[in-house]
């Protein structure tokens, strides 16, 4: 939480203390999801060049931890959730591509059992606000897409994954930003159809 420029690397070096510490039979200092996701949302946070990278890094440690029997370290929402935002954050080339990619992974891992990672409207806003700040080619198009996926598994009785009023104003924001000469079109038959989900 505190506002000094080196806190992201210094909250991970803690955290690689913690497991050092662990690994030396220390058992009080075992790091669990907990300590894992304050490291990640630090850089997620930060605006430091390759904070992205770095948060996914962690996350992809936590995996490896997991899969090798460490319970305690499984990743949950909020984990991938502060990931996916520090690549939203982020204005590096494809940042808008692997925010997609880990709400991609959620996805997977939930439809094989892992309820802890289901992803709801704030992993999707998250990605839909990543497709409409990046200036690659087709941007909108994939941000609508995504909230088209979204009112989909809504109608399969996904409660968590129901559109609101921001994610539409992103998507919109998206073809506002875009070049397309279909742009004005896109945008006017979203708030059309934002209008007639909500009255």
């Amino acid at each position: 939480r505190s506002r000094d420029k080196n806190a992201p690397k210094r909250a991970e070096v803690l955290l690689g203390k913690m497991e050092t510490l662990y690994g030396q039979g220390y058992e009080d200092v075992r790091p669990d999801v907990i300590s894992f996701n304050a490291v990640i949302n630090a850089w997620a946070k930060s605006r430091e060049n390759g904070a992205a990278q770095r948060a996914e890094a962690i996350l992809n440690h936590m995996m490896k931890l997991h899969e090798s029997g460490r319970e305690d370290c499984s990743p949950n929402e909020k984990c991938f959730t502060s990931v996916i935002d520090a690549w939203a954050k982020s204005r590096e080339n494809g940042a808008a591509q692997r925010a997609e990619a880990i709400l991609e992974h959620m996805e997977q891992l939930h439809q094989q059992g892992l309820e802890d990672v289901r992803p709801n409207t704030i992993c999707f806003n998250s990605v839909i606000n990543a497709w409409a700040k990046s200036r690659e080619n087709g941007a909108a198009q994939r941000a609508e897409a995504i909230l088209n996926h979204m009112l989909k598994l809504h109608e399969g009785g996904r409660k968590e994954c129901c559109p609101d009023t921001a994610i539409f104003n992103t998507a919109i924001d998206a073809w506002a930003r875009s070049r397309d000469k279909d742009a004005p079109k896109r945008a006017e038959a979203l708030l059309a159809k934002m209008e007639t989900l909500y009255g």
